[in-house]
């Protein structure tokens, strides 16, 4: 299985941002996020294999810190 950037956005979207919007909304919502957190991943080497990596745990703070500080910034528009 390969790594996908989206398919992480989506997983830190619904596992720490859930019970701020409905479900249906947890998908276009990591949509919107996905672009903002391009730079995040530009700082790891990303493999087919990294999200078995404690780099992964990292990145993956990193991600939802990211998307916090984005609602915090912006709301949930």
């Amino acid at each position: 299985m390969h790594f996908s950037k989206f398919d992480t956005v989506f997983q830190v979207v619904c596992n720490e941002f859930d019970t701020l919007m409905a479900d249906e909304e947890l998908r276009p919502f990591a949509l919107k996020m996905f672009p903002i957190c391009e730079p995040v991943f530009a700082k790891y080497k990303l493999t087919d294999d990294f999200a078995y990596g404690y780099e992964f745990d990292v990145l993956y703070t990193e991600l939802t810190g990211t998307i916090a500080i984005w609602i915090e910034d912006n709301g949930l528009q």
